[in-house]
């Protein structure tokens, strides 16, 4: 139960087929979801309330990617 609870808190489980038992602990990685994740690291959803004749997605995109790391100067942006 602890290995479950360790998976799971550190967002890792997800890779895992794991089966625990009376008699021991298996887990084997699951490739399949690993492979689908890495394909999207790196894309991200970025929704906005201001129609697109006011702001296109590439001008959206530049400004937040200009905010910096996490996105610290967005919140600036907004008032804008």
């Amino acid at each position: 139960m602890r290995a479950d609870r360790a998976l799971c808190s550190r967002k890792v489980g997800k890779h895992f087929d794991t089966e625990i038992a009376d008699e021991g602990f298996a887990y084997a990685c699951d490739k399949a979801r690993i492979a689908v994740e890495a394909a999207l690291d790196g894309s991200y959803v970025v929704r906005a309330s201001v129609p697109a004749e006011e702001l296109s997605a590439e001008r959206c995109g530049s400004l937040l990617r200009a905010a910096g790391p996490g996105g610290a100067g967005f919140p600036k942006l907004q008032e804008r």
